[in-house]
């Protein structure tokens, strides 16, 4: 079908966008869209298209610490060490490169440190922050640590999705060419269910595979990276299989007002939601509870990635208002680095949540 300006969406902007980073030719671009979306562009259309999306502040072009919205959201919570937004509305591609930017930079700031412990959370988004920092260590001659442990944070929530899984996408570190640069990568990972009973939790972590594996993350990490999920998303991993698997303690997390989760643990305006009591709950090695005192006295890092569903374009920015609001006016933090969308960084400063309870 041939393309009219006044017909262009989002989804094609972003990727004829893409390419155009890619530095593919016109050519290629119209191949590639004709391939993807059955739209027969002309070769003068990339360019239109891609300055069609600046004019409609689809793609605006600002460094990190220029970007109006990170600078506002800096000046809103004055606890953010980083704060970045990406400049295109569209996927959650560049929100996972500019997060494995951060990662990187992390990093080369701790160059020369002994074992540098990065602990990862499941899902789409980190899975593609993964990908894309794999690129980026990849390159000779990066001062970095002389050596980096992952440790798997979470069990895997989708059966049919193996890719949401840390223990799967951490395989994407394992990288021979990684190694080839000298870069000493280890990893501990963590094969357990994702929802579990109370008594199944106690037995479980008899093991004494488990019992060291939280031994180390409750001994430190360095740096945690996780994203979100909101209530509101219907394809939330946590939201699907507790409906589907344990009903009634769904019901239980909405009358205690769940609003999202965070590393499979759930959370409302007023903070992480208390699961002790609850008949079943998830599986991980660190507790979002310990944030603050991890942050605070050991100086650790959280950065949250916090891009739209993949699936429907649905915010996380609920729940990460929630948590950015908390640390306001000496709260406890939740974060020390966020990356985001656009979207997602002006719901959050637009944002009005219920009053606290």
């Amino acid at each position: 079908m041939p393309f009219d300006l006044s017909q262009l969406d989002e989804t094609i902007a972003y990727a004829v966008f893409e390419a155009f980073v890619q530095e593919k030719t016109p050519s290629e671009i119209c191949d590639e869209i004709l391939k993807k979306f059955g739209r027969q562009l002309s070769q003068k259309h990339p360019m239109s298209i891609i300055r069609k999306a600046v004019e409609l502040h689809w793609i605006q072009f600002h460094s990190a610490q220029q970007n109006p919205l990170s600078q506002a959201l800096r000046e809103k919570y004055t606890t953010l060490k980083v704060a970045d937004v990406a400049d295109v509305a569209f996927t959650q591609e560049i929100v996972a490169r500019r997060a494995a930017g951060v990662v990187f930079d992390v990093l080369r700031e701790s160059h020369g440190v002994a074992d540098f412990r990065i602990g990862f959370s499941g899902g789409q988004t980190i899975r593609r922050v993964v990908q894309n920092l794999v690129e980026l260590l990849r390159r000779p001659g990066n001062e970095l640590p002389k050596r980096i442990t992952c440790y798997s944070l979470v069990g895997g929530f989708d059966p049919e999705h193996p890719g949401t899984d840390p223990t799967s996408f951490l395989a994407y570190l394992d990288d021979p060419v990684i190694k080839d640069v000298g870069l000493d990568v280890h990893f501990v990972l963590l094969h357990v269910p994702p929802i579990i009973s109370s008594e199944q939790e106690a037995k479980l972590f008899e093991l004494k595979e488990l019992q060291k594996a939280r031994k180390d993350v409750n001994f430190k990490l360095d740096l945690v990276i996780t994203s979100a999920a909101s209530a509101m998303d219907e394809h939330s991993q946590f939201r699907i299989y507790f409906e589907k698997y344990a009903a009634k303690t769904m019901q239980t997390l909405v009358e205690q007002g769940y609003i999202g989760d965070v590393l499979w643990q759930p959370i409302s305006i007023n903070g992480p939601i208390d699961t002790a009591q609850h008949t079943f709950r998830t599986v991980s090695l660190l507790a979002l509870n310990d944030f603050p005192e991890r942050i605070a006295a050991r100086a650790e890092k959280v950065l949250f990635v916090a891009g739209p569903c993949p699936d429907c374009t649905a915010l996380k920015s609920p729940v990460i208002k929630a948590l950015l609001d908390l640390s306001r006016a000496g709260g406890p933090q939740y974060v020390t680095h966020l990356v985001m969308d656009p979207k997602t960084a002006r719901a959050v400063l637009d944002a009005a949540l219920p009053a606290k309870a």
